[in-house]
């Protein structure tokens, strides 16, 4: 009787479904981790998963997502982009929960615009809170996402190569926090409409972008902001006193404004009581550094932990004065980057006067741990530099040094043994050499 009961239970148990008697978050867990194809396949497992692909939060269409469901042959496959793009609609169609997260790379293909805004439709319907459009059919930057703008959920926006035109009655995203924007063209004030009127935005970051002349920043809780590569001719801070993080790298910009008003290195800072990481380049640095920079800033920057000038000009004497007088007025700078300019001559008898006149014993940089040298050619005037930033520095733990590539065999030699020689404050600093390009 024994036995038989045993076989009973052993038939019992073999019957038994163990994929539908997974727990709720479990299999949200295993169809989460999954490509969007694949959870959806998976509802052929078990009667209990057949819709549970349908409330997924997040959805990822990238780039394997279409060369997967395009391939009309696995062998030598070729890609029929309309079956895709068919297939992300149905997706969205039957999608019955919100969306909280969606990443949509848009592919190089004839025709899409019509299944644009059908998408655009339905992530708008679907409380979406992060998204990220990304365009690559160059050629046709005309796809208007204009659904977008009704999604008044949205926290973080990421936006490529596409139209940016808010309708008439757009008043902004009210809970937008992260907002990125990669080669848009924009018209009139749209940018400024939208950064203004979005009062919880923390986070900005302007790539390539163009069609604005003068940009004006008005973002009280704006807390980071990065403008790179964009055709600019100017950037206003206005009642951004929350920033703790500014990056600068521009083609265009070639004036830096504080509320309106034309500024210098010292207004610039005054402005930031804030700032924890200042990253800027070489046309801002001419801009900051015109008519002179004093030895130190009136207020010192005691918040600037992270430091970055790149493409230092030792040929002017204004330029080379701004380094030094942000690293003695920053008590609690931790780390520091600088490139110097790679395609300047040497010698530099501008530079060499100015180090002469400097008196670098009043200070010392008690908490700088990294250093971050980039283009060095050997010039007296660089050395000299690295050569305070060692003596000054008693924790300092590494400094990576990388070589301009047009310096030679013999020189590199000469660098590297002058550099050995340099007294270090600190016991445990590291001199590491990198090679161009370098990581």
């Amino acid at each position: 009787m024994m036995t038989r009961g045993r076989k009973r239970r052993a038939g019992g148990s073999a019957t038994l479904d163990i994929i539908s008697e997974l727990p709720e978050n479990i299999i949200e867990c295993i169809l989460g981790r999954l490509p969007i194809r694949d959870a959806v396949r998976m509802s052929a497992l078990s009667r209990k998963w057949r819709y549970k692909w349908s409330t997924l939060p997040q959805l990822l269409f990238d780039y394997r997502f279409f060369l997967d469901t395009a391939a009309d042959k696995p062998l030598f496959p070729t890609f029929k982009f309309e079956k895709s793009m068919s297939i992300v609609s149905k997706i969205l169609l039957l999608h019955s929960g919100p969306i909280l997260k969606c990443f949509l790379k848009i592919p190089s293909f004839r025709n899409v615009a019509a299944d644009i805004d059908q998408w655009q439709l339905y992530l708008s319907r679907n409380d979406i809170k992060e998204l990220t459009l990304d365009n690559i059919s160059y050629g046709d930057q005309k796809l208007l996402f204009c659904n977008i703008f009704s999604c008044q959920g949205l926290t973080h926006l990421k936006l490529r190569f596409c139209g940016f035109k808010p309708p008439p009655s757009f008043k902004g995203f009210q809970n937008l926090i992260s907002l990125e924007l990669y080669l848009i063209t924009f018209s009139n004030t749209t940018l400024e409409t939208i950064i203004s009127n979005s009062p919880l935005l923390e986070r900005l970051k302007l790539v390539s972008c163009s069609g604005i002349d003068h940009l004006i920043i008005h973002a009280l809780n704006l807390k980071n902001i990065a403008v790179r590569h964009n055709v600019f001719k100017s950037i206003c801070f206005e009642h951004t006193p929350n920033l703790t993080e500014v990056s600068v790298s521009t083609f265009g910009i070639v004036e830096i404004f504080w509320c309106g008003k034309i500024t210098n290195l010292v207004q610039l800072l005054g402005g930031l009581p804030k700032i924890q990481k200042l990253s800027l380049e070489e046309r801002c640095l001419e801009f900051l550094a015109a008519g002179g920079v004093p030895d130190r800033l009136p207020t010192p920057a005691n918040q600037l932990k992270i430091l970055s000038l790149r493409f230092i000009d030792f040929n002017d004497f204004d330029l080379i004065s701004l380094p030094l007088c942000l690293i003695r007025s920053s008590p609690n700078l931790q780390e520091i980057e600088i490139w110097f300019l790679a395609y300047q001559s040497f010698p530099v008898q501008p530079a060499l006067n100015f180090w002469e006149l400097q008196d670098c014993s009043e200070y010392t940089l008690e908490q700088l741990r990294i250093v971050k040298i980039k283009f060095v050619f050997g010039s007296r005037p660089e050395l000299e530099l690295i050569k305070i930033l060692l003596a000054r520095s008693p924790l300092l733990e590494r400094v990576f040094i990388e070589r301009n590539f047009y310096i030679g065999e013999d020189e590199e030699s000469h660098m590297r043994r002058e550099l050995m020689r340099y007294r270090r404050a600190s016991p445990t600093a590291e001199i590491i050499y990198l090679e161009p390009e370098e990581e």
